[in-house]
């Protein structure tokens, strides 16, 4: 039973560790491209280049620190015993320890809650009342919405995993991944078509 045990971690740590790289990166190159659409909406100017790029390393270097210091972690939850003899692969926290993936949220929340508020500001700008181009109160409002969405759904992650039932951990990853990427790839097409338009918003 011990071996069994020992033989299902070791496969679960092994699958959650590819889980995890590749959950992050797919974390990062969202926020890239959220940044380029951001990027272009305020004129493609080097303050706001300097400031996303500061804006990713700093996400990288602390999620590259937590991965380690989580990898390392002898308390890490992997596996789950509904009942005897029966061993799954389900990812936890210890209840008395160090939260690593509440903390992956927490800083995905905190650069996705930047960039949101970056949107909804250049959609306030261009609202309605304030006049100005039609399509350009169009781009930025579907800019906030698309943002708005992919912060919610990380949000909503991030509550799951700070309650840490382990039966439910997973449920809203999936999801938050899938909607992230869908929503992300939908904003890179439209900014690559309409860039010229955004310049002439700002510009005009």
């Amino acid at each position: 039973m011990l071996a069994l045990r020992r033989w299902t971690s070791h496969r679960c740590a092994t699958f959650f560790n590819w889980q995890n790289a590749g959950a992050v990166a797919q974390v990062l190159l969202t926020h890239i491209i959220l940044q380029l659409r951001l990027y272009a909406m305020y004129g493609s100017t080097r303050k706001m280049l300097f400031f996303f790029l500061s804006l990713t390393a700093s996400e990288v270097i602390v999620m590259g620190v937590m991965g380690v210091l989580g990898l390392q972690d002898p308390k890490r939850v992997l596996t789950n015993e509904p009942s005897k003899v029966i061993f799954i692969c389900a990812n936890g926290e210890p209840q008395n320890g160090h939260r690593w993936v509440a903390y992956f949220y927490t800083v995905v929340i905190s650069v996705e809650g930047g960039l949101l508020w970056l949107a909804l500001r250049k959609a306030w700008m261009y609202r309605p009342a304030a006049g100005g181009f039609t399509l350009m109160q169009k781009l930025t409002r579907d800019s906030a919405v698309y943002f708005f969405i992919i912060f919610s759904v990380y949000l909503a992650n991030l509550i799951i995993w700070v309650q840490n039932r382990i039966i439910l951990n997973e449920l809203g990853v999936p999801f938050a991944f899938a909607l992230s990427s869908i929503f992300a790839n939908r904003l890179l097409i439209g900014c690559n078509c309409r860039c010229p338009f955004y310049d002439r918003g700002i510009r005009g």
